[in-house]
């Protein structure tokens, strides 16, 4: 079975990937030192679009871009086509092309995303990835390419190896997926966990019992599965003129969380080569998958960050303070947790009047210089001065880097245009009207995937047209319950799914 056809049979789930959003990679080239296109007027390419759930998102969002996506699957790209009409969005294109097909004639682009594609393509079609961004990247491009690496593959293709022996002679795509399935359970079920054998064997048993049937399909079970070490990849890359930029998700090329020891070891390897630190922190890891950045090899990077460069950025944060009452006073230790349990302590003052009110503010953001302002006014207002010099200005941004780095912040470029709070009449986002109406997942405004499980929800978001007050909702929906409906109405705006 050829590619076309597999993925023409099972759709690969596609969702929206932030990782993969313009902003997220014009954030780190600029942090970086490199002046990228600005996102609210680029040019996106993505390789292997699927049904358009990356790409059509941010053309919603970001008007005045240009996206470009081609697949060679059929099925999928006249999905997205379908769901690109009915949005009625002018400035994207999916098309049903084979890579060697795609033609200089394209133009050049800022962005180019190919997620899911490299490890699982022949040699040839690798080569003509990193041709493609080479030759189509802007000079002041960046290119996205995630990819399964080792010494982490090593381990799962113990699981691979087994399911491909197991399915062998299974040709039934359903009952394949089942089977590999059912076989990780059955081993892992066997016998107590006594050695390291039993131990990885249940952890890939758990792993594939929470993975989509699709992905089991296409990534566990596919012909070709070709990881790489990262100094490989790299290796690659520069055969084609491209050099490593970062990682997609910035929290990966931290090491804070190491003991002190291997984390001073790592700090003084960054600071001579960055490329050695990133393999070695592969192994210390056991990562298994890599979301990388690329741009041309002539860019010279800048990987120490001024403060000077921070006043460009938006800064957002779903974070709180683990304290009820947060001392703000001058060596006082408060802790804060952001999202996926990431954390960081601090005793500055400024420090923490930033945390608590971008928490207060989430999921809004606010530039650099207007929240030096506000913080300080707030700790004014509770009887901690603070002065803005520059030495304070310095250790906030030091902490700013720390906590974007510890995945407790986020730091853009762009704003997205969503309602923080719902109006008389809500407006819900057009895609997730049309989403709600076929699943529990939906895209926000805010490029995430979140999962609607309860029908009511779903049912509101397909009233929301912007045409229904309160006391319409109440009676399409048949419920006579004002504070639920009030409820649900903030938690959608507060997940960037109102207009």
């Amino acid at each position: 079975m050829c590619p076309t056809d597999a993925y023409n049979q099972v759709t690969y789930p596609n969702f929206a990937f932030p990782q993969t959003h313009p902003d997220r990679l014009a954030s780190l080239a600029t942090l970086f030192g490199m002046t990228p296109a600005a996102v609210e007027g680029c040019r996106v390419l993505e390789l292997g679009c699927g049904d358009g759930g990356n790409l059509i998102p941010m053309a919603f969002s970001l008007p005045g871009s240009q996206f470009v996506g081609i697949d060679r699957a059929e099925k999928p790209v006249e999905k997205g086509n379908a769901t690109i009409g009915a949005l009625g969005l002018q400035n994207i294109e999916l098309m049903s092309v084979d890579i060697n097909d795609l033609s200089a004639q394209s133009g050049r682009f800022d962005y180019i995303i190919a997620h899911g594609l490299y490890s699982w393509v022949p040699s040839e079609i690798r080569d003509r990835i990193l041709k493609i961004c080479r030759s189509m990247l802007a000079a002041q491009g960046v290119a996205y390419l995630s990819y399964n690496t080792y010494p982490g593959c090593h381990l799962r293709n113990v699981a691979r190896e087994l399911m491909l022996f197991h399915t062998r002679n299974v040709p039934e795509i359903g009952d394949r997926i089942s089977q590999a399935r059912a076989l990780m359970n059955w081993l892992a079920d066997s016998r107590p966990i006594t050695n390291a054998y039993q131990a990885l064997l249940a952890d890939l048993s758990q792993h594939l019992n929470n993975k989509h049937e699709a992905a089991i399909y296409h990534d566990d079970l596919a012909t070709i599965n070709t990881p790489v070490y990262f100094y490989q990849f790299v290796e690659h890359a520069a055969r084609h003129g491209l050099q490593f930029l970062c990682e997609a998700e910035f929290l990966d090329v931290q090491y804070s969380q190491l003991p002190a020891t291997i984390g001073e070891q790592m700090k003084a390897l960054a600071e001579t080569d960055i490329l050695a630190k990133e393999q070695y922190m592969d192994f210390l890891e056991g990562r298994s998958f890599r979301q990388s950045l690329l741009c041309h090899y002539e860019i010279k990077l800048e990987r120490s960050i001024p403060p000077a460069r921070i006043d460009k950025f938006y800064f957002k944060a779903e974070v709180r303070a683990l304290s009820a009452l947060p001392d703000l006073s001058p060596g006082a230790v408060e802790e804060f947790q952001g999202k996926k349990e990431s954390s960081i302590a601090t005793d500055l003052p400024l420090g923490k009047a930033t945390l608590l009110h971008l928490g207060k503010i989430y999921p809004r953001s606010v530039r650099f210089n207007e929240l030096l302002v506000e913080v300080a006014g707030m700790l004014a207002a509770s009887g901690h001065e603070a002065a803005l010099d520059e030495e304070s200005t310095k250790a906030l941004v030091s902490l700013l880097l720390k906590a974007h780095g510890a995945g407790v912040l986020e730091m853009h470029l762009f704003e997205p245009k969503f309602a923080s709070t719902p109006g008389d009449r809500p407006l819900a986002y057009p895609l997730a009207r049309l989403q709600a109406g076929e699943g529990p997942i939906i895209t926000t405004l805010l490029h995430n995937n979140v999962r609607l499980e309860d029908d009511l929800g779903r049912q509101l978001l397909l009233l929301l047209d912007g045409k229904r007050n309160r006391t319409e909702l109440l009676h399409d929906l048949k419920i006579n319950m004002p504070a639920e409906l009030e409820e649900k109405l903030c938690l959608l705006a507060k997940l960037g799914l109102l207009l």
